[in-house]
């Protein structure tokens, strides 16, 4: 089956996800994420792109970026990738694939979704239970926000946009939003929908109009139209009606 083609962000802004093949470490010391940063910044310097913020996991990265020329994401990350793997397969004597061989790249091209990205990449060492705070995880963008000369991170583009408190309370709020940076399954969205509206999927067409256009609504800022009909039952020429 082919693959399907990479959405293409109007932006230029993607969130970008790539991980260790069958989800292996792909930093194991301090020395690993450094090199990868250093590699980053070596690229920045041959083409034309930034970096809003970044998460380097144990065994994936997150990354929020913009790309200058419409299409160059997939060469930056093909730099990125080759590169690092080269240098980690040497300094373990290993072979073989490091990574998972398709990353994600998601287009960014809403402000809320936008900000949503911003946090989400911050939090995800919280959420993995590997860090108590935001601020105390040191391979993340979220410390580089406060220095004078960041490494590889631009941070005018936020910066413009809120001060150094309005940034530290955005991080610190605490309201689940429902993600739709990783696409959910079928068996998710139902959990999701009966533990925050308290209803079945299949009876959700037995709620009045304005409580079903809401749920919709909601539903529809992380999955397809095709996704929701298929777990509640509504069709999307209903939705539309909507």
């Amino acid at each position: 089956m082919s693959r399907k083609p990479r959405i293409i962000s109007e932006s230029g802004m993607y969130h970008v996800i790539f991980r260790g093949n069958n989800k292996q470490n792909i930093f194991n010391d301090e020395q690993d994420y450094k090199k990868i940063k250093g590699i980053i910044k070596d690229i920045k310097e041959q083409m034309s792109f930034e970096i809003y913020a970044y998460c380097l996991m144990t065994n994936h990265v997150h990354m929020l970026m913009r790309e200058k020329e419409p299409g160059d994401i997939s060469l930056i990350i093909k730099k990125v990738l080759t590169r690092y793997a080269m240098w980690f397969n040497k300094k373990y004597q290993r072979s073989g694939g490091l990574f998972e061989n398709r990353y994600k790249a998601m287009a960014v091209d809403d402000e809320t979704y936008l900000y949503e990205v911003l946090r989400y990449i911050h939090s995800n060492p919280v959420a993995a239970g590997i860090s108590a705070q935001i601020d105390e995880y040191p391979y993340s963008s979220y410390k580089e926000y406060f220095e004078q000369y960041p490494y590889i991170l631009d941070k005018g583009f936020f910066m413009s946009m809120m001060s150094k408190s309005e940034f530290v309370d955005f991080h610190s709020r605490e309201e689940i939003v429902v993600s739709r940076l990783e696409k959910v399954s079928d068996d998710e969205l139902r959990n999701i929908i009966i533990s925050k509206y308290g209803v079945a999927p299949k009876n959700i067409g037995l709620l009045n109009k304005e409580q079903i256009a809401e749920i919709i609504r909601e539903l529809e800022k992380f999955c397809s139209k095709r996704q929701i009909e298929k777990v509640t039952g509504i069709t999307r020429w209903k939705m539309s009606k909507l």
